[in-house]
């Protein structure tokens, strides 16, 4: 991974359409999203570039404990590559949300990352209202969370460089999910916003005290997005395709208070079915499965 470049690369909003390197004519993924994953489950990660540096932080702050980092590759031993194993579990586990947790890693470049967490869920009339708030700008952002209305699910939340997929992970079980984000940013302004979006998201102590009796029956605002097995990319670049049943967006505005209200949900044509998520949305709308 080039440290030079890591900033723009993971924090930006580019495609890798727009920069020539998508895989197929509809890959509309953003480079951010495609290197995290990568980083995220890479067992061995060489970085090149200059050491000490913005970029070279950044990373670690995204590098897992159990990844072994390498800086520079005249100093990599060979014997890593053709003697390590990869251990697909330990990868996985790195990148489910389930077990999302902090790596940190220096602040001399004023690199930060936040743990957010709690037993409540999000209520989710707030989180469409603060969800700009809590994932746009030059961000790395992902985790778990609930909401009252679907006790039983937990959902799955994947950010980066302004653009946020939400989506239905996995059961429960007969335990309550909890509520977890690990953001990492550059910007100072951005750490306190996100705190304050993250707590403003959350369920009141008097709603928590009330428990999720009065949810029962009551409508789902998110099931555009929690409603199927697919997650729905949020973005202020564009519009997503129609996908299976209802698809929502968010059109791209120049103002924070736009980021939202611009979205229309969209009915699925008569006689069609989506049994996967369909890729070809027009710039910046990039449709996600969860899970």
């Amino acid at each position: 991974m080039d440290a030079d470049a890591a900033v723009r690369d993971i924090l930006g909003d580019d495609t890798l359409a727009e920069r020539g390197l998508g895989m197929t004519q509809d890959d509309e993924r953003s480079v951010g999203e495609a290197l995290c994953s990568q980083l995220e489950y890479a067992d061995v990660l060489i970085l090149c570039g200059d050491i000490g540096t913005a970029g070279d932080e950044l990373i670690e702050h995204l590098r897992a404990h159990d990844t072994l980092g390498v800086r520079g590759i005249h100093t990599l031993d060979p014997g890593i590559l053709f003697t390590g194993e990869h251990n697909p579990e330990s990868a996985s586990h790195r990148c489910d949300p389930r077990t999302v947790q902090p790596w940190g890693g220096p602040t001399a470049h004023g690199t930060w990352t936040l743990d957010l967490s709690s037993e409540r869920p999000f209520h989710p009339d707030r989180l469409l209202k603060h969800i700009e708030r809590l994932g746009s700008g030059k961000l790395r952002s992902r985790g778990r969370f609930w909401v009252p209305t679907r006790p039983g699910t937990i959902c799955q939340w994947d950010g980066a460089g302004g653009q946020v997929s939400i989506g239905s992970h996995s059961s429960s079980g007969r335990e309550l999910p909890t509520t977890r984000l690990i953001v990492t940013g550059i910007d100072p302004a951005d750490r306190q916003r996100v705190a304050d979006a993250f707590r403003d998201c959350l369920l009141t102590n008097e709603e928590w005290e009330q428990g999720l009796l009065p949810w029962l029956g009551r409508p789902d605002p998110l099931s555009p997005w929690l409603g199927g097995a697919f997650a729905q990319r949020l973005t202020r670049r564009g519009w997503p395709d129609v996908g299976r049943g209802i698809r929502c967006a968010a059109r791209a505005a120049a103002s924070a208070s736009a980021f939202l209200r611009g979205a229309v949900l969209l009915p699925a044509p008569a006689g069609r079915s989506f049994p996967r998520p369909v890729r070809r949305p027009p710039p910046g709308g990039r449709p996600r499965r969860a899970g």
